[in-house]
């Protein structure tokens, strides 16, 4: 059966709430091939702690969309959903997407959601006409794997028309972008049923309403995209973008890249900022690339900085850009061939003197910079990200890390990079304040020589694991104390 939301519109100070338990979580199952929740029209609306199962069971499909924005009248350019949140969901095996947004959006927030094994895309927003935009899109702390296709695509933004114009009476809104922030993407082998990458974005019209809207994408992982025939590229981008502190591993097919920035569907990469992200690629074809970068429009300001391009074999390409001659690039770090002005080349170094951990496999990879790393120090200032991909300021030393990480201290303080939800929490944050601090001492002294099973053990002060708080712990806490 399908959940039904038609025109069903709240306020700011009265919204509708679909909330499951906050433990125990409700698991509600497909029944047929039907959309298990389907909003036309409606507005001011929370769906939070819910699994949605469309029941994939040996190829034989049940669920369609799990959640679908759909078109309600005769003038789909009129139909609308906005204000709703959707935060602490499971949305898994259903035939098609399990999100997809086909009528024109704003202020929707996706949080904290686990989107996976749909046969076509995780999450598909946007219509295929171009005309259906989502706006002040929030898509913040998911994980997105094994979909047949794209993890998530944000469709072409064309010259908007009808409620996308902000001025129906009624329905008036400013122009926004989106912010696609701290989310883990994967496509694997066993699902993936075409070639497609793991992000695709086309950020804002080329003229007329929100022609300046800005794509956020920032504090991101990719862990895949398949090695098989159906591999893409990892990020494949064009308009507006502020592209900063993201990780992108094993983008491994032949003419693909982990960041691609190019034209697509008419929409030309304008206003750019490219800046401290981390692209390593192990193995793969030598033709596959960290960056390509194709198409910059002239007049917008375009700022490539403190990245590092990080090739296996350093006769493999790492980067292939076609800058213009007003484009900023400094202090980029490559390993591989193909370096321009402002990029370094260091195919003297090995990758262990280079990261902690240089492999690609989830749960062991860590792309952290190691001791004596040339990545240290190596950045500009002028154009570093504030903070990290953990969170820590920056810099830390004289200049600002060349990547997505501020080497502090010689252990990691931030998430091991995995399949599953990106931990913002920074190691010996044991209060949860953002801070490692003189709190978190206090907490730590409390557990301090005890093992698993005593009354003061603490496992959130035993940070490798290994059932006593000693001095292993204690060193690993030293190295995030101030943060």
């Amino acid at each position: 059966k399908t959940i039904r939301i038609t025109n069903k519109n709240g306020n700011p100070s009265a919204w509708f709430t679909i909330r499951g338990a906050p433990t125990g979580t409700p698991h509600i199952l497909a029944t047929g091939m039907n959309n298990m929740v389907e909003i036309k029209n409606s507005s001011y609306w929370r769906m939070e702690n819910l699994e949605l199962d469309g029941r994939n069971s040996g190829g034989a499909w049940t669920g369609s969309d799990g959640i679908k924005a759909a078109v309600s009248t005769g003038t789909p350019d009129n139909d609308y959903y906005h204000h709703f949140v959707f935060e602490n969901l499971y949305i898994h095996h259903f035939y098609n997407n399990c999100f997809s947004s086909h009528v024109t959006g704003w202020d929707i927030t996706i949080r904290n959601c686990h989107f996976s094994d749909a046969q076509e895309v995780g999450l598909y927003m946007g219509n295929s006409d171009g005309y259906k935009p989502i706006m002040n899109f929030i898509f913040e702390r998911n994980l997105v794997e094994r979909t047949g296709n794209y993890n998530m695509e944000l469709k072409a933004q064309y010259t908007r028309i009808g409620v996308a114009t902000g001025t129906l009476p009624g329905l008036e809104f400013d122009t926004w972008g989106w912010l696609i922030k701290d989310n883990v993407w994967m496509r694997d082998n066993a699902t993936a049923d075409a070639s497609r990458p793991n992000f695709l974005i086309d950020a804002a019209p080329m003229s007329g309403v929100g022609n300046d809207d800005m794509a956020t994408i920032e504090g991101n992982v990719v862990l895949a995209n398949c090695t098989n025939s159906l591999i893409e590229a990892g990020f494949q981008l064009s308009g507006n973008l502020i592209v900063r502190n993201n990780i992108i591993m094993q983008i491994e097919g032949s003419g693909y890249s982990s960041i691609r920035i190019g034209q697509h569907q008419t929409i030309y990469p304008r206003y750019l900022e490219l800046v401290n992200n981390t692209v390593f690629t192990l193995g793969g074809s030598t033709d596959s690339r960290c960056l390509s970068l194709f198409d910059l429009q002239s007049g917008y300001t375009q700022i490539i900085a403190n990245n590092a391009f990080i090739r296996g074999n350093t006769a493999a390409t790492a980067v292939n850009a076609n800058l213009l001659a007003d484009t900023i690039v400094t202090n980029n770090i490559v390993r591989g061939s193909g370096a321009t002005r402002g990029m370094t080349t260091i195919n003297s170094t090995p990758l262990s003197q280079i990261f902690t951990n240089p492999v690609e496999t989830p749960g062991l990879a860590n792309l952290y910079p190691a001791a004596g790393s040339p990545l240290i120090d190596a950045g500009s200032n002028t154009y570093a990200a504030a903070v990290d991909f953990s969170g820590v300021g920056r810099p830390q030393g004289l200049a600002a890390d060349v990547g997505a990480y501020e080497r502090y201290g010689s252990n990691n303080p931030g998430w091991q990079l995995d399949i599953g939800l990106k931990d913002l929490t920074i190691t010996g944050d044991l209060d949860g304040d953002g801070h490692v601090d003189v709190i978190d001492l206090l907490i730590f002294a409390d557990s301090w020589g005890t093992v698993s099973g005593e009354p003061t053990y603490s496992l959130a002060c035993d940070f490798n694991r290994d059932g006593s708080v000693d001095v292993v712990d204690l060193l690993t806490f030293a190295d995030s104390w101030g943060l």
